[in-house]
């Protein structure tokens, strides 16, 4: 596991606040301890879950361990960790040695955004299912394919977005737009409003920048990632079947002389020389 790590810090470089989710492995545990010290790691919380479904069936914990992983604030999980203890100090002494800061997003140290399972990982596993049954070059040229057809295709999606933020994010703008406009609003001044919900609860709402919710939705308060320029920046490298010639790895065990027969379109290896 350590080469395979040493491999991928290669090919990604020095990357600040990389944070890896992984299903708690040993072996992956070491490796990134190893070679990336530096980075932040996490635990997926639907293997822990499926460990606390086994130990505490029917006994709630499960729901309580969701609730306290996925807390933002630290109030949020001492409540819910406190309910757990209620429930089973067995469980919390079990979650607590594994260290909370790897499980729980208000204490983890790097930014893992909402990336609570390895997902990502866990899908690419089923897609490749009877791939991995083949040789190993055969499997990474049917990866290296799926890979080029992808980025391809979302490329091309991209290349055709005219708005500012993507299509998915467009709509959740558009909609917590409709939202606000049934909210009534009364003005304290130019940046302070009071806001009554449907529900008739009252909150103040404070507001850096002056505009219409449309306009600040998809041009002032939303992240860069969020961007269609994002989307298409992510998409930009072309995957080809073959690398460039000059990152080709020749083996020097073998010298040879290749003539190309343009005619027969075939090749014929000459003057084979064994070093």
């Amino acid at each position: 596991m350590p080469r395979f790590f040493t491999k991928l810090r290669e090919v990604i470089g020095d990357i600040e606040n990389l944070a890896f989710v992984t299903d708690r492995g040993q072996s992956i545990i070491n490796g990134i301890a190893e070679v990336f010290p530096e980075a932040h790691h996490g635990y997926c919380m639907y293997h822990i879950q499926g460990n606390l479904k086994t130990r505490y069936r029917g006994s709630g914990i499960v729901a309580l361990f969701r609730r306290a992983a996925e807390a933002y604030s630290f109030e949020e999980f001492t409540k819910f960790m406190g309910e757990i203890e209620h429930k089973s100090e067995s469980a919390w002494e079990y979650l607590s040695e594994m260290g909370v800061e790897h499980w729980a997003r208000s204490h983890f140290s790097g930014r893992r955004y909402n990336m609570m399972m390895s997902n990502n990982a866990e899908s690419l596993n089923a897609l490749f299912k009877k791939d991995r049954e083949l040789p190993i070059l055969v499997m990474i040229e049917n990866i290296c394919n799926k890979l080029q057809q992808w980025f391809h295709n979302r490329r091309a999606a991209s290349q055709n977005c005219t708005s500012v933020l993507t299509p998915a994010q467009e709509n959740k703008c558009f909609k917590a737009a409709d939202v606000a406009r049934k909210l009534n609003v009364e003005a304290f001044d130019e940046f302070r409003f009071s806001v009554q919900c449907a529900l008739g609860e009252f909150f103040m709402l404070a507001c850096s920048r002056s505009g219409h919710v449309s306009r600040l939705c998809s041009e002032n308060i939303s992240y860069l990632y969020y961007t269609a320029k994002s989307w298409r920046a992510a998409y930009a490298e072309t995957i080809f079947p073959l690398p460039n010639e000059s990152e080709w790895e020749v083996l020097t065990i073998l010298s040879c002389s290749i003539v190309c027969c343009h005619q027969q379109l075939n090749c014929v290896v000459l003057d084979v020389k064994y070093i």
